[in-house]
């Protein structure tokens, strides 16, 4: 084999590699989040509202949940322009505040558990990884990488959906804690939150302020010192 044929090879192996790390991502990002969305429906439905569930919407099945920008658009500009995939959306799942038991109360919960569920996933995968690299658990190699791309992804999510703006979930969270006489006004905020969250990602908010936040919860979980 000629030097340029390693080199061909070697290129190809490359895209290989580079090409399952982001089918590795997309699936992984997209198991997340409509765990996400699942858990909005399912604290819904104990909370009193069926709406997700009479919408098919509690369920695994991928295509209910696929919201063409969020699920499909997003991740690959994401590929296309940066070279990884780390956040999107599946369609919202459906509340109605007017059927739940205790609108306002049970409104913070059920903007709560999305979050709740990616800090669940997050944990989960992580301590599986610390107790590895401590030698206290047995794992198979191939597991490695996949197990702190999902503790990654869903730290982030986390992280991200905890910011107050619509439609993140921090946003539904915030307003059942809002005096009533503000909510009308910060509802029709609404309209303006992809603007506004458009403006946070074009000045690096997410990166200056986010990114921090993740490594050192990365660290925490894999109990690896801080700073």
């Amino acid at each position: 084999m000629g030097s340029r044929d390693g080199y061909n090879l070697g290129v190809m192996n490359e895209y290989k590699t580079k090409t399952l790390e982001i089918l590795l991502q997309l699936f992984f990002l997209f198991l997340s989040i409509v765990l996400h969305e699942c858990a909005h429906g399912l604290v819904a439905l104990a909370r009193g509202d069926r709406t997700a569930k009479e919408e098919g919407r509690l369920t695994l099945n991928p295509l209910p949940h696929i919201d063409p920008f969020g699920t499909v658009i997003l991740p690959l500009l994401q590929w296309f322009f940066i070279g990884n995939v780390f956040f999107g959306y599946a369609k919202p799942v459906p509340v109605n505040p007017f059927r739940l038991k205790n609108p306002r109360k049970d409104m913070f919960w059920v903007g709560l558990a999305g979050p709740l569920t990616n800090l669940v996933l997050g944990l989960g995968s992580g301590l599986l990884l610390k107790f590895y690299f401590k030698q206290e658990l047995a794992l198979p190699l191939f597991l490695v990488h996949p197990l702190m791309m999902i503790s990654v992804m869903n730290f982030w999510l986390m992280l991200v959906n905890f910011v107050p703006i619509p439609p993140l979930d921090g946003s539904r969270m915030l307003q059942s804690l809002l005096p009533e006489r503000l909510i009308p006004k910060w509802v029709t905020s609404d309209q303006l939150g992809f603007f506004v969250l458009f403006l946070l990602i074009a000045t690096g908010f997410f990166d200056k302020i986010l990114s921090p936040l993740l490594n050192g919860l990365i660290r925490w979980v894999l109990g690896l010192p801080v700073g």
